[in-house]
């Protein structure tokens, strides 16, 4: 009812002094409340027929989908991290590169041979991309090797 009210305010107020900035910015005031009113009362229709999951219906929601993944991460496989060329298998190659556009690493030996063909793919998806030589230290080796002994004396 008040919706219309301030519509037929409005309807009336533009039609009796369409000349005055000062009417037409109010005229405007006033339409933007009326349509703001009008959206308002159809949303509280929508709700009031549809209804809205209730604060307790929402935790319950999140609890169950917390505990569906918590399931799904610990009956996923661990990763596994490997060195191995996925080319040429190679485990433990000297030099690697990664691909810059997939990410995707493989032994310096392996791309150079690409590189004679003139092969600018990745071997593994075959996006077309360049490269970068990966600078690994031997420090990180060693960690790795400390924490498996450690892991075998316990």
């Amino acid at each position: 009812a008040d919706a219309m009210s301030e519509f037929e305010l409005f309807s009336s107020y533009v039609t009796a002094s369409p000349s005055s900035p000062r009417h037409d910015t109010r005229a405007l005031f006033i339409m933007n409340r009326a349509i703001f009113i009008r959206m308002h009362l159809n949303l509280l229709r929508i709700e009031a027929r549809e209804g809205l999951p209730d604060d307790l219906q929402r935790a319950q929601h999140v609890h169950q989908l917390r505990e569906a993944n918590d399931r799904s991460s610990i009956s996923a496989p661990p990763l596994v991290y490997s060195r191995e060329c996925p080319i040429c298998n190679t485990p433990q190659p000297s030099v690697r590169v990664c691909y810059k556009v997939c990410g995707h690493i493989t032994c310096l030996a392996c791309t150079g041979e690409m590189m004679l063909q003139r092969e600018r793919n990745c071997p593994v998806c075959r996006e077309w991309t360049d490269y970068v030589s990966l600078h690994e230290e031997e420090e990180e080796e060693k960690t790795e090797d400390k924490r498996e002994s450690k892991e075998e004396v316990e």
